[in-house]
This record gives structure tokens, C-alpha cells and sequence, in this order.
């Protein structure tokens, strides 16, 4: 996996992002309006003359989760972020993208990163993490991030790895106030990663099919909004609950329709125990959910050496639409923002109201000190 990308991790969400694949030994350059997010960021600044660095911090007042604030930025260094592009991608890996939408330095740069590196007929593809209901910044987080999502959605990437923290922080054990987001973060790194769980490269000479790295990069290149789930699971929970139930508890967010997947690779790593009907019934119902005519398709089951009852169900789709739950945001985004100004202009009236049985108008009372 090293080998396959270069990382620009955007922001401070991505920053923090960035620091984790970092430690797993990929190669990843930084990226930043704000000089707070920079102070633990090890590495080299970015020198335009030399076209050496892989940190490149900008302005560093940040940009209050302002969009229009950010592309100010990006127009005024235009220049200087195209060079460090250059310096930090190659045409022989697939660049990825590392953010958080809803703040004011991802959403406003992401799209001038992708078309920067689309122009130099590079692969490219997103990490971007959605804003929990509850996060700071209200509805401008919201508006930053429905907004961008309905520009990028028809971009010619190679894939978009959207990541709900809302539903992510629902599944983790510990609670994110008392670890912060590091225990998320570690997740959506280890999911990323679990695509090379997919080949396997000990076969028994038993099982359907196969896939190699090569057929799982042609998948994870083909574009559009992807879809990463691996899974293990025991036999005997198998008959306890549908695959619907099962996708829609291991995806990071909800809403895809299987279906419109133009690529995927699933694989299935079962253990040499007595099979029960259950586990065959599961593969076949996984399947039935992807589209076989689409462009391409490779799965294969795999056997392994011990008995234990459990098996590895690895999937990555691609080429998916947004999801439904995320586009209808996208859609009601204009009409959330005036029922947000309705609310806003009754709240003021209420207000005005409250004193208006009353004279407010100064009156002196005698003998009293005028002041």
C-alpha cells in the first residue's frame, strides 16, 4: 500500500489524518492556513526556489471556517500551491487527499487541489470525514459541507472515501470527549488500509474465483464515491441478522445503493470448519446486491488452514453515487438555510414584542437626582 500513494493531507483534520498515515510509513506532505494546527508537524518547509518540502503553511491567521476566506487565499498563492503539488505528487502513484469537510481550509482548497492534479493527468483520490450534528461552527459547518460535496460530485476522481464521524462515533467504545478524535481517526486509517485484505496471496487451492492487486487498483481507480467494509464474523451470527443489516452496521456512511456500483472486488476468507447453510446463504445474498453487469466485477472465496467458525468479508465498491441520505442534504441545503433565516427573523420579533406593552420612555420622578 505505501508504494501506491502519495498523501496531501489538507487542514487540521486532515493534518491529524496525515500524522497517523505517516506513522504507517507513508510518504505525506501538509497543508495549512492556520499556524496553531502546525506546531506538531514534523517535516520539511516547503522551499518554491529549491521545489523541496512537504509542509506549506500559508497566511497562518486561518480562516474562521470561512470558504470565501480560503479561496481568497488560493487565488492570492495560486502559484506557490501548484508548485507544491508538483513537488509532492508523481504520475507512477495515486495522490489522496486527506480533509474534514465543513471547515474553512478543506472545503475551500479540495477543489483547486483536485483540478490542479487532474490538469497534470495524475490519479487522484479523497479522505473527507462529515462534521457530527452536534460540532462547532453550527449551520456554516453544515452549509461548507453540503455545498462542496455539490461541487465535487461530478469530479473525475478516482475515488471519494466519505466518512460520517456522526456514525463512526456511535460505533467506537470509547467516548471521543475523553479520547478526542485520535481513537476515530485510527479507524478510518485501519479501514483504508483493509484493502489489501481483499488479495490473498496464501491460497489452499480450494475456493471461487481470485483476485490480485492489480484487479483491486483497477477497481479503486474507476471513480466516483466508494465504499470500504471488512468485517469478521462468526457463524453463528450469520443467522441472526440480514446482509441489509449487516452493510448498513460496517459502512462509514449510510445510504449507497449497491447496485449503481460500476466497479467492486469482494472477497470472502472462510475457515475449513463444517460449513453451516447460513454462510453460503450470506455470500450469495452479498452478492445478489451488486449490479454483475457492471464494469468490472471480481470476487472470490477463499478457504483457510484452521476450523475456527468464523469468516472475513472484505468489500471495496466503486464508482458509487452520493449517498441517498447525503444528497438529499445536498438538495435541501438552500432550503435549510432560509428556514434557519426564517427562524432567526421570528426569534428577533418575539424579542421586540416582549417589551411592547410597555413605555419604555425615560420619566422623572420628582425629587429625584437627574443624572
Amino acid at each position: 500500500m505505501k508504494s501506491l500513494f502519495n498523501i496531501i493531507a489538507i487542514g487540521q483534520c486532515g493534518n491529524r489524518l496525515g500524522q497517523i498515515f505517516e506513522k504507517k510509513g507513508f510518504r505525506v506532505a501538509y497543508f495549512n492556513f492556520d499556524e496553531v494546527d502546525f506546531f506538531d508537524i514534523n517535516g520539511q518547509t516547503f522551499n518554491q526556489n529549491l521545489m523541496k518540502g512537504n509542509k506549506l503553511l500559508l497566511d497562518g491567521k486561518g480562516t474562521g471556517r470561512s470558504v470565501k476566506k480560503g479561496r481568497e487565499y488560493i487565488n492570492k498563492y495560486s502559484q506557490i500551491i501548484e508548485d507544491f503539488i508538483e513537488t509532492n505528487t508523481s504520475y507512477d502513484k495515486i495522490t489522496l487527499l486527506l480533509g474534514g469537510l465543513g471547515g474553512g481550509t478543506f472545503s475551500s482548497s479540495v477543489s483547486f487541489f483536485l483540478k490542479t492534479i487532474i490538469k497534470q493527468n495524475k490519479k487522484v483520490g479523497v479522505i473527507a470525514t462529515l462534521p457530527k450534528k452536534q460540532t462547532s461552527g453550527g449551520l456554516t459547518t453544515r452549509e461548507n459541507t453540503y455545498i462542496i460535496l455539490r461541487e465535487l460530485k461530478n469530479y473525475p476522481f478516482s475515488f471519494f472515501m466519505l466518512v460520517d464521524n456522526e456514525k463512526i462515533s456511535k460505533q467506537m467504545d470509547e467516548k471521543t470527549l475523553i479520547k478526542g478524535w485520535s481513537e476515530i481517526n485510527e479507524k478510518i486509517v485501519e479501514k483504508f488500509m483493509s484493502i489489501k485484505k481483499i488479495v490473498q496471496n496464501h491460497s489452499t487451492g480450494q475456493g471461487v474465483g481470485s483476485i490480485d492487486m492489480n484487479e483491486v487498483l483497477r477497481v479503486l481507480v474507476n471513480g466516483g464515491f466508494t465504499s470500504i467494509i471488512n468485517k469478521r464474523i462468526h457463524f453463528s451470527d450469520l443467522e441472526k441478522i440480514t446482509v441489509n443489516e449487516f452493510l448498513k452496521g460496517q459502512e462509514l456512511v449510510k445510504g449507497f445503493d449497491y447496485k449503481n456500483s460500476e466497479s467492486f472486488a469482494l472477497s470472502f476468507i472462510i475457515s475449513h470448519a463444517v460449513l453451516p447453510k447460513s454462510v453460503e446463504l450470506f455470500v450469495e445474498n452479498i452478492l445478489k446486491k451488486f449490479n454483475k453487469l457492471s464494469e468490472s466485477g471480481f470476487y472470490g472465496i477463499f478457504y483457510r488452514d484452521d476450523y475456527e467458525p468464523y469468516m472475513d468479508i472484505n468489500i471495496l465498491a466503486n464508482g458509487l453515487g452520493l449517498p441517498n441520505v447525503i444528497n438529499n442534504r445536498v438538495k435541501n441545503l438552500n432550503r435549510d438555510i432560509e428556514r434557519a433565516k426564517e427562524k432567526e427573523v421570528k426569534k428577533k420579533e418575539k424579542e421586540d414584542n416582549i417589551f411592547s406593552d410597555f413605555d419604555l420612555r425615560v420619566k422623572k420622578s420628582k425629587g429625584s437626582f437627574d443624572f
